[in-house]
């Protein structure tokens, strides 16, 4: 892994490394030109605590041009309907969590101080983006023709699903509700660097395969992508 950046948080050195899943970094074009980072965040993830975040959204900051942070919050619903919660409880849910993580950030983002080009999402903001709809039309076009796709969303959808929760669950059910959440990600990774008019690198701290795939064009009906790539980042606690 390549090291971006590193810090002191409450005395604890921290650094923040990126990589490639499949390639050299250093022959990502995407990755040497720097002109825009996504930040993806989903809600109540454990992962996203204030000293990661605060490595995370600096590092890319202080590394790249642009980034955009983008909170996954209202496409939790789908989730939480899936391990049982009615939608008024999941509404309070998303609602809470969602504004404790956006007063996180945006006091992130402020003590950054000027210089800086970060601009924050949220859900929201995507479903209201005219040509998320026709990529999620072709997403979905995908996975109910596209064996190999549909199998892999379902069983990382149904992987997702028993970690929130130890209940028996009813697998068809499950994937039937919470398959929206994977592919409405992937809806958005399609327009991606349509909604932002720039060409990007999707950073997570995670390899998700699928979205790799979804860049690469390996399913029937994908445009070729080549102004969006696929960035793994971890963060180290220096002892």
């Amino acid at each position: 892994m390549k090291m971006l950046h590193s810090h002191e948080y409450a005395g604890q050195k921290m650094s923040l490394h990126v990589k490639k899943a499949e390639s050299d970094i250093d022959r990502c074009e995407l990755y040497q030109k720097k002109e825009l980072a996504l930040i993806g965040i989903s809600l109540g993830n454990s992962y996203f605590n204030e000293k990661r975040l605060k490595l995370i959204i600096s590092g890319f900051a202080k590394n790249f041009k642009k980034v955009a942070i983008l909170l996954a919050d209202d496409l939790a619903m789908h989730n939480y309907l899936a391990v049982g919660y009615s939608e008024s409880k999941a509404r309070k849910k998303i609602k809470k969590n969602s504004n404790f993580a956006t007063n996180r950030i945006n006091k992130i983002i402020e003590d950054l101080g000027d210089g800086y080009d970060v601009k924050f999402y949220k859900w929201k903001d995507i479903e209201s983006f005219s040509k998320f709809k026709d990529s999620l039309k072709l997403i979905e076009t995908i996975y109910e023709s596209d064996n190999e796709f549909s199998k892999e969303i379902n069983n990382l959808t149904l992987k997702v699903i028993r970690s929130y929760t130890s209940n028996e669950l009813n697998e068809i059910e499950v994937i039937n509700e919470a398959k929206w959440y994977l592919l409405k990600e992937l809806a958005f990774a399609d327009c991606a660097s349509d909604f932002f008019n720039s060409s990007l690198l999707t950073c997570y701290y995670t390899d998700i395969s699928i979205y790799r795939k979804i860049l690469n064009n390996e399913f029937k009906g994908l445009d070729k992508q080549i102004n969006h790539d696929y960035l793994i980042y971890e963060c180290r606690e220096v002892s």
